[in-house]
């Protein structure tokens, strides 16, 4: 039901329940007072999903996206589920709310710059632009991805390659030396 929300109203990007359940309720600091979720007649007409976490050292929220059903733009439904989560963040202590870039677990890396209602609804909030961010792809077929030459050599200097096993995982994470709890989620991924 919320992958199909978002579908029709987030226009450009798909969103499948996988999707969601992943970058939402599966975030290591997914808590779900911070997940905002607007129904009318137990049908969805808006949502917005945030998390509250430390961003070197400074308590920082997090939007993580958010839509309002297109029958119901325009009536104040965002600006109460944006003010109800800014109040939520500001209890817990925020210094700052960014929106989209939640590392490591994000959706996007920012506002897509297509999306210009949803730029404009922050910007009129108070909101400000902070950088440009942006996905990039790349078409491996046909790419030359071979690398038995260059472990060769790199072996010969005294360096070993394998893959990351679970009993690494410790020791790993010293070598990384940041947030345990986002770090230790993006390990987890390599096994």
């Amino acid at each position: 039901v919320l992958s199909d929300f978002c579908n029709q109203n987030i226009e450009l990007d798909h969103f499948t329940p996988e999707l969601i359940a992943a970058k939402t309720f599966a975030d290591p600091h997914f808590d779900a007072e911070l997940n905002l979720v607007g129904k009318e007649r137990g049908r969805i007409m808006a949502f917005m999903p945030g998390l509250f976490k430390e961003k070197k050292g400074r308590p920082t929220g997090w939007i993580k996206w958010f839509a309002v059903d297109r029958s119901r733009r325009r009536e104040g439904l965002g600006t109460q589920m944006l003010e109800e989560l800014e109040r939520r963040f500001q209890n817990r202590g925020a210094k700052e709310i960014r929106v989209s870039d939640c590392a490591p677990n994000y959706l996007q890396p920012g506002i897509d710059p297509r999306n210009t209602e949803a730029a404009a609804f922050l910007l009129k909030k108070g909101y400000v632009k902070t950088g440009d961010f942006f996905h990039m792809e790349v078409e491996l077929a046909g790419l030359d991805l071979q690398t038995a030459d260059k472990e060769r050599m790199l072996k010969k200097e005294g360096f070993r390659f394998r893959r990351l096993q679970p009993g690494d995982r410790e020791t790993f994470l010293t070598f990384l030396g940041g947030d345990v709890r986002e770090d230790g989620y993006r390990v987890d991924k390599c096994y």
